[in-house]
Protein backbone atom coordinates (compact mmCIF):
# COMPACT_ATOMS: atom_id res chain seq x y z
CA UNK A 1 0.00 0.00 0.00
CA UNK A 2 1.22 3.75 -0.88
CA UNK A 3 2.06 5.38 1.71
CA UNK A 4 1.45 9.08 -0.03
CA UNK A 5 -2.18 9.87 -0.31
CA UNK A 6 -4.21 9.95 -3.74
CA UNK A 7 -3.50 12.74 -6.22
CA UNK A 8 -6.07 14.49 -7.58
CA UNK A 9 -6.59 16.29 -10.40
CA UNK A 10 -9.12 18.11 -12.03
CA UNK A 11 -9.43 18.28 -15.97
CA UNK A 12 -11.27 20.61 -17.66
CA UNK A 13 -13.21 20.54 -21.43
CA UNK A 14 -14.75 23.46 -23.04
CA UNK A 15 -14.28 25.27 -20.05
CA UNK A 16 -16.35 23.16 -17.63
CA UNK A 17 -15.04 20.72 -15.16
CA UNK A 18 -15.85 16.98 -16.71
CA UNK A 19 -14.17 14.91 -13.39
CA UNK A 20 -12.41 13.98 -10.81
CA UNK A 21 -9.37 11.70 -10.97
CA UNK A 22 -7.86 9.96 -8.15
CA UNK A 23 -4.13 8.35 -9.05
CA UNK A 24 -2.57 6.37 -6.00
CA UNK A 25 1.00 7.26 -7.31
CA UNK A 26 2.84 10.13 -9.46
CA UNK A 27 4.01 7.31 -11.84
CA UNK A 28 0.50 6.04 -12.53
CA UNK A 29 -0.99 9.13 -13.80
CA UNK A 30 1.92 9.41 -16.42
CA UNK A 31 1.24 6.27 -17.79
CA UNK A 32 -2.69 6.15 -17.31
CA UNK A 33 -4.13 9.61 -16.95
CA UNK A 34 -3.80 10.57 -20.85
CA UNK A 35 -5.83 7.26 -21.69
CA UNK A 36 -8.23 7.68 -18.65
CA UNK A 37 -8.30 12.07 -19.87
CA UNK A 38 -9.43 10.79 -23.11
CA UNK A 39 -12.09 8.13 -21.87
CA UNK A 40 -13.73 11.17 -20.34
CA UNK A 41 -13.92 13.30 -23.04
CA UNK A 42 -14.21 11.31 -25.95
CA UNK A 43 -16.19 7.89 -24.76
CA UNK A 44 -18.67 9.89 -22.55
CA UNK A 45 -18.52 13.12 -24.94
CA UNK A 46 -18.72 11.61 -28.25
CA UNK A 47 -20.33 7.99 -27.94
CA UNK A 48 -22.79 8.90 -25.15
CA UNK A 49 -23.65 12.85 -25.19
CA UNK A 50 -23.12 13.27 -28.99
CA UNK A 51 -24.30 9.43 -29.83
CA UNK A 52 -21.81 8.43 -32.08
CA UNK A 53 -21.88 4.74 -31.58
CA UNK A 54 -20.00 4.44 -35.00
CA UNK A 55 -17.02 5.57 -32.40
CA UNK A 56 -18.24 2.11 -30.07
CA UNK A 57 -14.65 0.07 -31.75
CA UNK A 58 -12.44 2.67 -30.72
CA UNK A 59 -13.26 2.86 -27.11
CA UNK A 60 -14.67 -1.04 -26.95
CA UNK A 61 -12.39 -4.91 -27.55
CA UNK A 62 -14.56 -6.83 -30.03
CA UNK A 63 -14.56 -9.39 -27.50
CA UNK A 64 -15.97 -7.25 -24.84
CA UNK A 65 -17.71 -8.76 -21.25
CA UNK A 66 -20.21 -7.31 -19.49
CA UNK A 67 -21.29 -8.15 -16.01
CA UNK A 68 -24.88 -7.65 -15.42
CA UNK A 69 -26.40 -7.57 -19.10
CA UNK A 70 -30.20 -6.04 -19.93
CA UNK A 71 -32.01 -8.87 -20.56
CA UNK A 72 -31.76 -9.76 -24.05
CA UNK A 73 -28.86 -7.82 -24.40
CA UNK A 74 -26.42 -9.39 -26.99
CA UNK A 75 -22.65 -10.41 -26.05
CA UNK A 76 -19.65 -8.28 -27.49
CA UNK A 77 -19.53 -5.13 -28.84
CA UNK A 78 -22.78 -5.54 -30.35
CA UNK A 79 -24.33 -5.51 -27.48
CA UNK A 80 -22.93 -2.54 -25.65
CA UNK A 81 -24.67 -0.67 -28.90
CA UNK A 82 -27.79 -2.20 -28.34
CA UNK A 83 -27.73 -1.08 -24.39
CA UNK A 84 -27.04 2.31 -25.07
CA UNK A 85 -29.81 2.30 -28.46
CA UNK A 86 -32.22 1.05 -25.85
CA UNK A 87 -31.71 4.78 -23.53
CA UNK A 88 -31.06 6.90 -26.98
CA UNK A 89 -34.41 5.25 -27.32
CA UNK A 90 -36.21 6.33 -24.45
CA UNK A 91 -34.96 9.70 -23.75
CA UNK A 92 -34.17 12.11 -26.35
CA UNK A 93 -31.88 14.48 -25.06
CA UNK A 94 -30.19 12.21 -22.51
CA UNK A 95 -26.82 13.62 -21.48
CA UNK A 96 -24.26 12.08 -19.29
CA UNK A 97 -22.38 14.37 -16.83
CA UNK A 98 -19.15 12.58 -15.05
CA UNK A 99 -19.34 13.34 -11.58
CA UNK A 100 -16.27 11.28 -10.51
CA UNK A 101 -13.24 9.41 -12.04
CA UNK A 102 -11.01 6.75 -10.10
CA UNK A 103 -7.84 5.33 -11.84
CA UNK A 104 -6.26 2.20 -10.54
CA UNK A 105 -3.87 0.24 -12.68
CA UNK A 106 -5.89 -1.04 -15.65
CA UNK A 107 -9.10 -0.46 -13.90
CA UNK A 108 -11.79 3.14 -13.83
CA UNK A 109 -14.33 3.45 -11.77
CA UNK A 110 -16.72 6.66 -13.08
CA UNK A 111 -19.73 8.09 -11.46
CA UNK A 112 -22.13 9.83 -13.48
CA UNK A 113 -25.72 11.44 -13.39
CA UNK A 114 -27.57 11.15 -16.41
CA UNK A 115 -30.51 13.56 -17.56
CA UNK A 116 -32.93 13.64 -20.20
CA UNK A 117 -36.74 13.57 -21.52
CA UNK A 118 -39.02 10.24 -21.74
CA UNK A 119 -39.91 10.63 -25.00
CA UNK A 120 -40.08 6.76 -26.18
CA UNK A 121 -40.97 3.52 -24.21
CA UNK A 122 -39.02 2.17 -21.46
CA UNK A 123 -39.29 -1.20 -19.52
CA UNK A 124 -43.00 -1.46 -20.67
CA UNK A 125 -43.52 2.35 -19.41
CA UNK A 126 -45.19 4.68 -22.32
CA UNK A 127 -43.24 7.85 -23.05
CA UNK A 128 -44.51 10.39 -20.56
CA UNK A 129 -42.98 13.56 -21.13
CA UNK A 130 -41.24 13.93 -18.34
CA UNK A 131 -37.70 15.42 -17.79
CA UNK A 132 -35.76 12.21 -15.83
CA UNK A 133 -32.52 12.47 -13.74
CA UNK A 134 -30.46 9.41 -12.39
CA UNK A 135 -27.23 8.60 -10.94
CA UNK A 136 -24.94 5.37 -11.66
CA UNK A 137 -21.29 4.05 -10.98
CA UNK A 138 -19.18 1.85 -13.92
CA UNK A 139 -16.30 0.00 -13.44
CA UNK A 140 -14.72 -0.20 -16.90
CA UNK A 141 -11.61 -2.93 -17.17
CA UNK A 142 -8.95 -2.10 -19.95
CA UNK A 143 -6.98 -4.04 -21.83
CA UNK A 144 -4.84 -2.77 -24.61
CA UNK A 145 -6.26 0.54 -24.16
CA UNK A 146 -9.72 -0.52 -24.48
CA UNK A 147 -12.59 -1.63 -22.52
CA UNK A 148 -12.26 -5.41 -22.01
CA UNK A 149 -14.73 -5.80 -19.01
CA UNK A 150 -17.75 -3.58 -17.64
CA UNK A 151 -19.87 -3.45 -14.06
CA UNK A 152 -22.46 -1.31 -13.89
CA UNK A 153 -24.85 -0.42 -11.06
CA UNK A 154 -27.73 2.51 -12.05
CA UNK A 155 -30.19 3.89 -9.67
CA UNK A 156 -33.11 2.25 -11.45
CA UNK A 157 -35.51 2.72 -8.60
CA UNK A 158 -35.06 6.12 -8.50
CA UNK A 159 -35.14 6.45 -12.50
CA UNK A 160 -38.76 4.86 -12.71
CA UNK A 161 -40.41 6.39 -9.86
CA UNK A 162 -39.72 9.52 -11.72
CA UNK A 163 -42.00 7.74 -14.67
CA UNK A 164 -44.73 7.01 -12.51
CA UNK A 165 -48.12 9.46 -13.33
Amino acid sequence: MDSEPPHRLTTTHQSRPVGRFICRSRTMVNHVGKRVEGFNSQFFEAVLNRRELSRLPTFVAVDYIEHGPTPGQAAGLQGVAEHIQLFFSAFSDIHYNLEAVIVEENKVVARWTLTGRHSGGFLGIKATGKQIEATGIDIYYFQNDKIREHWHEMDMLRLVTQLKP
